[in-house]
């Protein structure tokens, strides 16, 4: 892990849905449609893809949004969210399956349970690289 500053913002443009943990986790889910919907539909298959954690409730218990896009704008209908500035802490690991993000953000969530360091639940992202998935997790 890692601490960066990201100091611009930017937008993604793609496909949205409002979603909680519980509901991903008792398999009454909406992401992986979202994922399906958004590769089959929208997804060029060459811009770098994003996945964007918004206008969270409250914390790792509440309702967030996610939109799942790109930096250039994908085909069809889509919607815009901006990734906000500040400090993100970044974790990384191989892969870019579905297996990989699950671990990765169960390494994140023990993380923060045992750190002095905070979420601010602002913007966070997932960033799909060749080989492997970074996760940038905003922080106060």
């Amino acid at each position: 892990m890692q601490i960066v500053e990201q100091k611009e913002s930017f937008e993604i443009c793609g496909l949205k849905i409002r979603t909680d943990n519980a509901s991903e986790m008792n398999g009454g889910g909406k992401i992986a449609d979202l994922w399906r919907e958004f590769l089959n539909s929208s997804y060029n298959g060459t811009d770098e893809i994003y996945a964007v954690y918004h206008e969270y409730e409250s914390d790792v218990n509440g309702s967030y949004s996610l939109l799942v896009g790109t930096k250039g704008s994908p085909r069809g209908v889509y919607e815009k969210v901006t990734v906000e500035v500040g400090k993100y802490a970044v974790f990384s690991k191989e892969g870019t399956d579905e297996k990989a993000v699950t671990e990765l953000w169960r390494e994140i969530w023990e993380f923060f349970e045992n750190s002095n360091l905070k979420r601010a639940y602002v913007t966070d992202f997932e960033k799909y690289l060749k080989d492997k998935i970074e996760i940038y997790v905003s922080t106060n």
